[in-house]
């Protein structure tokens, strides 16, 4: 029995639909088709009723699914006993993880409490821009990538964990007037040089377009790394943005001020994955660790 006719089968029982199912499975709804003609075949019996909609399983369809779900949970334990077992040698996590954010309580954590529960995994943290971090999800250089979610990108391709919501936040000298305001518009904004992120990055689009809303044209600098926004920040060069993350975590004490927009720029953050590809067990239990971890900092 072909075991990818029983995944086939399965994607039709859970979407209740051929065209669904093989738009989730990335093949053509004809061959779709033959493969479950080709499986009731070899079983002797109908699986699905064709000629009632919504579409239906047969008896026999319904207590075969009950066996398929049993083969292919033990299929999938199987696996991933045989990738812990090939895992014995430290094995290195390629992990993509935005620098820019002020109250990052996770990552120091991944390269603690993580490793120190999963000793055999090394996690890689990389930082790329969204279009980079595509194309290396895709040619499979990195496992996984901890993105600010775009909104303007074709993800098709790709798979979104939510994890937690971000805001974008003023990053002020201590000594600069704005200072003296709970919560900064753009309006203030308008005279000001702003160190902000490279073009094509979705934070930067968001910030670019509320100048625009408030009418004002500020000096904008490109500023690649976040160390050195922050530099020239306290060297009374020009304010900067950072992101917060709705984690209930103290804002580590530096030579600067944050200060929230009166208009926010609020956006979604999580993992992104490359479609398609069997998530290894390190890539899991990352996953799962800092979802854990999130949802312990919010619940705090």
């Amino acid at each position: 029995m072909d075991l990818k006719k029983l995944r086939y089968l399965e994607a039709i029982y859970r979407l209740k639909s051929y065209t669904k199912a093989a738009e989730e499975l990335f093949i053509s709804q004809p061959s779709l088709s033959n493969a479950i003609h080709a499986l009731e075949k070899e079983l002797g019996v109908s699986l699905i009723d064709r000629s009632r909609q919504p579409l239906r399983f047969t008896f026999e369809g319904e207590r075969f699914m009950w066996h398929v779900y049993k083969i292919l949970e033990c299929v999938r334990e199987a696996e991933e006993d045989i990738a812990e077992m090939s895992e014995r040698k430290k094995h290195s996590l390629m992990l993509i993880w935005p620098s820019i954010t002020a109250n990052d309580y996770i990552l120091p954590k991944i390269y603690t409490d993580f490793h120190r529960q999963y000793p055999i995994y090394n996690v890689v943290v990389q930082d790329a821009t969204i279009q980079s971090t595509m194309t290396r999800l895709l040619s499979e250089e990195v496992d996984l990538a901890m993105v600010n979610l775009p909104d303007n990108q074709d993800l098709t391709a790709f798979s979104y964990i939510p994890v937690m919501e971000s805001s974008v936040w003023v990053m002020l000298h201590h000594s600069h007037p704005l200072v003296q305001h709970p919560s900064i518009s753009f309006e203030m904004l308008g005279d000001q040089t702003l160190l902000t992120f490279q073009r094509g990055s979705l934070i930067r689009r968001k910030i670019e377009e509320s100048c625009e809303k408030a009418k004002i044209r500020p000096k904008i600098i490109s500023v690649n790394q976040m160390g050195v926004a922050v530099q020239l920040v306290q060297q009374g060069y020009g304010i900067s943005f950072t992101t917060m993350d709705n984690t209930k975590v103290n804002i580590p004490e530096i030579d600067l001020v944050l200060r929230p927009l009166e208009q926010p720029i609020v956006f979604q953050k999580g993992f992104l994955l490359k479609r398609g590809r069997q998530p290894s067990p390190g890539v899991n239990k990352l996953i799962k660790f800092v979802k854990d971890t999130v949802a312990e900092l919010q619940n705090s």
